[in-house]
């Protein structure tokens, strides 16, 4: 699945010096078509929100069903907490729940998932970063529409054992103008680096690190499709 002639040399040297890699053409041509693809047939999303201390996950179905008023009061809640403190909004698949659970039903996601977790990635990463302790990848699949964001946090769990982060990119003709920008920030608070979400391209970033996901704009044309998650220490840490 993944693409043979990436300079693991060079890439390790980058990582090395700035702690973050934005990297293209990550995935063999066929891979990622056939994972577009089935992502795109349809899959069951839910509109993940920050709740206080937790997140929480709501039925798309259930949200259309519900009135102008109930929809403004979610909006107006999610907007005060994200304009002072940490709050995000998109949809998702926890993809590496569903398959723990013995849910997951969709071929070329679960293989996504089997080959994150396999020794030649784990291998790869370690290679790239240097850091040799990663032998669990978590995962899920991520959908910013319009109107959708992530607030500026550093993903530090010390439950969870976060090594590095990671975004695979499955959008193509991304315009920078639509949002949806992996930004990092300065301690100053400037945005030291901003990475347009290419199609097929692997961001990957030390954890902990102040990053965001700038606010997707009314106007894009298409919405904002990846798979993140987290390179893990400790295989027993799943949850």
């Amino acid at each position: 699945m993944l693409r043979s002639d990436i300079d693991v040399k060079s890439l390790h040297t980058l990582f090395k010096a700035y702690d973050r890699l934005h990297i293209p053409d990550i995935l063999r041509p066929d891979a990622l078509t056939s994972l577009v693809e089935e992502i795109e047939a349809g899959i069951p999303w839910r509109l993940s929100l920050n709740s206080g201390p937790k997140g929480l996950d709501l039925s798309l179905d259930e949200l259309t069903q519900l009135d102008d008023e109930s929809r403004k009061k979610i909006d107006d809640a999610v907007y005060a907490q994200a304009a002072t403190g940490f709050q995000y909004r998109f949809d998702a698949y926890r993809l590496s729940d569903e398959i723990e659970a013995g849910r997951a039903t969709l071929p070329h996601l679960m293989a996504l998932y089997a080959f994150l977790n396999s020794d030649s990635f784990l291998k790869f990463i370690a290679d790239v970063t240097g850091d040799a302790r990663g032998r669990y990848c978590d995962a899920q699949v991520t959908r910013y529409r319009p109107g959708h964001f992530l607030t500026t946090h550093t993903d530090a769990h010390e439950e969870k054992h976060r090594l590095f982060a990671y975004v695979l990119n499955l959008s193509g003709d991304w315009r920078s103008d639509w949002g949806g920008l992996l930004q990092f920030i300065a301690p100053d608070g400037h945005i030291s680096e901003a990475y347009t979400p290419v199609r097929n391209a692997l961001n990957l970033f030390k954890v902990p690190q102040a990053h965001a996901v700038s606010f997707v704009a009314p106007f894009a044309a298409k919405n904002r499709l990846s798979v993140t998650g987290w390179v893990r220490m400790k295989p027993d840490a799943r949850t």
